[in-house]
This record gives C-alpha cells, structure tokens and sequence, in this order.
C-alpha cells in the first residue's frame, strides 16, 4: 500500500513505505507534509500516519522493486494513480474499469468520462456551505473540548500550561478539516483561526465568571457577554510580560491555518487511447 505526497501545490506518487521513509530521512518531506494512502481520499499530516517515527528508526532498504498498483474502492479526488498498461489500454482509477476511447486527469488522476462527471457535480474542490457548516460543527466541538481541557489542566496543576494552546489549534485544525473532507481553502483557514482563538479565550470564562459571581453578582445575559469580551482580550492585558504567551498562540493559530490549506482541483482532457501495437 503507497502514499501520495502534496507538496508545493503538486501531487506525486505513489511512493512505497520504504521510499517514504527514505525521504523522510533526506529532509524532502517532514512530518507536517500532507499524504493520502492509497484507497483513502484524506489529506492528513505526515505525523498522522504509522511513517511519523521513520526519521529515527534506521531501516535498511530493500532492493528497489517495481511498485505495485492495488485497487481501491474510494474515489480518490486528489491522488495520482497511472494505471496504462504497455498494451495500449488504460483504466479509471476512480471506477477502476477499462477505458476505451479517452480519458481525463483529475489532479493527475486517470478517470474515465463518466467519473469525470461525477466528480464535477460532487462539488470536489469547490466551497460549499454543507462542508463548511460540517467543519464549523466539528471545530466548534474540538475548540469547546480544547478550553476545557486547559481549564481542566490549570485547575489541577495551579499553573498556566501555554504550550496547550498548540495542541488546541492542532486539534480544531483536524476537527475543520476532516469537516472539508480534505480539500480546504481560506475560508476554512479563516473558520479554523476564529474558533481556535475562541477556544484559547474561552478556557479564561470559568475564572473570570468565577470572580464576578464571587463579588455577589447575579448571572445575566449582559454579564456573560461581557465575561467573553473581557477573556477574548485578557491574553493581551499582560503587555510586553505576556511575550511568550503570544508567541504559543501564534504558533497554534498558524497551526490550524496550515492544517487547512486548499487542495486545488485540475481536470484537463479529454486524452485519446493509441491503439496497441500490432504484434
């Protein structure tokens, strides 16, 4: 089973386990370069993947062998599967059955006529608003589940963990892509900034409504509006003391960013088939 590579707005592969291992410990790809495997149309983090230890794991590579090509059931709207035999035929490699006449790349994919269609009417690659309310129910849910678990973290520990709020932006940036089934785009980007900085403002309510209802003050509408007001700018409130602070929410917002970068979709075609060679 290979993977498929998206680097630099390209998609390459398949390359074999062994092969991604060696490129992992050349540097040419890291443990944040989105991959695919072969039968699964998810864009995920190289990290993701059983690959994400192959850096310290010294293996020694086998003799090199021709790749092999294994059918999947998917369609795989962003991967790269050549499927041409010498004999002058060529197969979908979204349908997997034979072409006759002519057929199209979809992001380097081979794909018959009819497929082609299908994926068009699919909306693959295109912003749709169901996808992206999926991703706005699926982050707003990871952002909730971030804030707690710092909240949860801070109470228990007595200490303020800053480093959590990178794994907050990880989790909502996987939370909004899985939403996008893969494809992204900056509206997801934008969706997965707001909702990554909502999470890291929102482990501050529970102590700053904590204070005010301390004082004797009764819970309202207008006081909890201004307990989230006051949190979103309470990172901020530390001045120049705070300097590291901002830099851990930088980095967890450029986290969910990356994580949802577009995948584009490029069909080109229609290719005739040569005929065989005469034996």
């Amino acid at each position: 089973m290979g993977y498929y590579i998206h680097l630099n707005e390209q998609t390459s592969g398949p390359f074999s386990e062994d092969e991604m291992r060696a490129k992992l410990r050349a540097g040419e790809i890291t443990n944040d370069t989105f991959v695919a495997k072969e039968g699964n149309t998810e864009w995920v983090p190289l990290a993701q993947t059983s690959l994400a230890g192959s850096k310290i794991t010294l293996k020694a590579e086998p003799p090199s062998t021709a790749p092999s090509v294994t059918p999947s059931t998917d369609l795989q709207f962003d991967h790269a599967e050549f499927v041409q035999p010498k004999t002058g035929t060529v197969t979908c490699s979204v349908c997997k059955q034979p072409v006759h006449d002519s057929y199209y790349h979809i992001n380097r994919l081979v794909a018959c006529g009819p497929c082609k269609e299908r994926i068009e009417l699919s909306g693959a690659g295109r912003f749709a608003l169901n996808r992206f309310g999926i991703s706005a129910l699926f982050g707003l849910g990871a952002a909730v589940g971030g804030a707690l678990i710092w909240y949860a973290v801070r109470e228990l520990t007595h200490a303020e963990w800053g480093l959590i709020g990178i794994v907050v932006g990880y989790l909502v940036g996987l939370a909004v892509r899985k939403g996008s089934r893969g494809w992204g785009g900056w509206q997801y980007q934008a969706l997965a900034i707001t909702l990554t900085y909502l999470a890291i403002a929102g482990a501050y309510v529970p102590l700053i409504l904590k204070a005010l209802t301390s004082e004797g003050r009764e819970i309202s509408a207008f006081l909890l509006i201004y307990v989230f007001a006051f949190a979103f700018a309470v990172p901020f409130m530390g001045g120049v003391a705070n300097f590291l602070g901002w830099i851990i929410i930088a980095i967890a917002l450029y986290q969910a960013w990356k994580m949802n970068r577009r995948v584009p979709l490029e069909i080109t075609g229609p290719y005739k088939i040569a005929s065989a060679p005469s034996q």
